[in-house]
């Protein structure tokens, strides 16, 4: 533990200190502000909620676009496994061999 360092973030205008490895830092930074930029937005809505409010909302909102992204890539490996199995089908009736992998 004793290469953790400390590393401040700001998220709708409060620090929040977190202890990482130096290698973390870039991307918790980027982390911290894309969920800073996702509260902000969602507390110019000009709806009074709390800021515990704003943050699920926020998470709720991060959360969904990351299983959207999942998805996406889920088919999209599917799609290249389809494709490379019928290049190697292909390839192996060009060649005159019956066996595919």
């Amino acid at each position: 533990m004793s290469d953790l360092e400390l590393l401040a973030v700001q998220i709708l205008g409060r620090e929040y200190k977190l202890r990482c490895r130096p290698e973390e830092h870039e991307p918790l930074t980027l982390a911290a502000q894309r969920l800073d930029a996702e509260m902000r937005a969602i507390r110019a809505t000009g709806k009074a909620l709390s800021t515990e409010r704003v943050a699920i909302m926020a998470a709720l909102n991060i959360a969904h676009e990351l299983l959207q992204m999942q998805a996406s890539l889920t088919e999209l490996q599917v799609r290249l496994s389809e494709k490379i199995h019928n290049l190697q089908v292909s390839v192996d009736n060009f060649l005159g061999t019956e066996e595919t992998i």
